[in-house]
């Protein structure tokens, strides 16, 4: 049997987690969303979950995608990895996985601002 490191182990439970906060909230969402009095809050719980979600599946996603990216071009693409575009990604590894993060957090701001907007 491979040898597997714990981060995968951690990464995998986080994007569980990610799923369950996920469907946990949007289940109370749904039970809220019957009571026209609690559609605020429904809106919220709704957004809570998709951020959790965004949080732990979508940012683990993104790490895991860049490190075995960088990993492989280090473990295959040896001739090329002097060329400048794959040299700035392995060396900025956690400069490109959080500038997807940025991106995501700031698309999920703008889609929250117009949901609640439109809730008001």
């Amino acid at each position: 049997m491979p040898e597997v490191k714990m981060s995968q182990y951690n990464k995998t439970i986080r994007m569980l987690f990610g799923v369950i906060a996920f469907l946990l909230l949007f289940s109370i969402n749904t039970m809220l969303n019957d009571n026209l009095q609690y559609t605020r809050l429904s809106t919220i719980c709704f957004l809570i979950g998709c951020y959790l979600f965004l949080y732990f599946f979508v940012f683990s996603l993104i790490d895991a995608s860049i490190n075995k990216r960088a990993s492989f071009h280090q473990k295959y693409n040896q001739e090329n990895i002097k060329n400048s575009f794959l040299k700035k990604i392995i060396e900025g590894e956690n400069l490109v996985s959080k500038g997807y993060k940025l991106a995501f957090n700031l698309g999920f701001l703008v889609v929250m601002y117009f949901m609640l907007k439109n809730e008001m």
